[in-house]
């Protein structure tokens, strides 16, 4: 009975949730230690509808689905590459390639790149494709992000990138541009403002205001923790920050699991 509990109770999980069987198996197995006692009399039980019924069930999914939630919702990855440390820039991996594509007319024209709430994309990005920037700047206020950075800046001899570990509002915008600029020729806010909007609303009306020649913003398509579209409500809230903005969209991004708008 306990086995065709937990097979039924994986194949519940992998279907609401972003999480293999075998993770979702892991998981339920370390929690079946911590309800023995009442496992054992589960086991006993003909009819799992009964199971089922009982609060000590009920409490025991719960528990479970609680721990998959927040291993789900950890920006960060102990243990994998720079790359893919970081639940954004690994969502993007597959499709990297298309997403610098459809940005490719705008990069290959610029010389100074800010990029807001960066997390981890400075690692897949293709600096060597692109030697007209002379200035890559780095903003994001979570330390285990900038120290994963700065190792990836030093190993690979980046000297045209600048690093800021601090939270936005810190300081001026302007004081993050090179002295011969008055505005950035692009900033990257990729899957940000969605983010800010949730946990750091006020931020938001600064952050409309960088002075930007281009700005890119782009949202998830998808749950970061279930397999269910959260598109439309990320959508209403960058079409919202872009009127806060006061410029205009020029083109949209579309890759499978992420959208954005690039604007002026």
């Amino acid at each position: 009975m306990i086995d065709i509990l937990i097979k039924e109770l994986v194949s519940d999980i992998c279907k609401k949730y972003k999480i293999s069987g075998i993770e979702a198996e892991k998981i339920i197995h370390e929690e079946v230690k911590k309800y023995n006692k009442i496992i054992s009399k589960w086991g006993k039980e003909k009819d799992p509808k009964k199971i089922y019924r009982t609060s000590a069930y009920k409490d025991f999914v719960k528990k479970i689905k609680k721990k998959i939630y927040y291993s789900l919702r950890t920006y960060q990855k102990e243990g994998a590459t720079p790359q893919l440390s970081h639940i954004s820039t690994k969502e993007r991996a597959e499709y990297l390639k298309e997403f610098l594509f459809q940005i490719n007319d705008v990069l290959k024209l610029v010389d100074v790149v800010f990029d807001v709430g960066g997390g981890m994309f400075l690692t897949s990005f293709p600096f060597d494709d692109y030697k007209n920037i002379k200035k890559y700047i780095w903003l994001d206020k979570d330390h285990s992000s900038y120290k994963k950075i700065l190792d990836f800046v030093r190993e690979n001899n980046l000297q045209n990138v600048e690093l800021f570990n601090e939270k936005i509002g810190q300081r001026d915008w302007h004081n993050y541009l090179p002295s011969y600029k008055e505005k950035f020729d692009v900033v990257l806010m990729m899957k940000l403002v969605p983010v800010i909007n949730r946990q750091e609303r006020h931020l938001l009306v600064n952050l409309a205001r960088i002075p930007a020649e281009y700005i890119l913003i782009t949202g998830n398509k998808e749950s970061m923790v279930k397999r269910s579209s959260i598109q439309k409500k990320e959508e209403q809230i960058i079409t919202s920050f872009i009127a806060m903005s006061g410029k205009s969209i020029i083109k949209k991004i579309d890759i499978k699991n992420e959208f954005g708008y690039l604007i002026k």
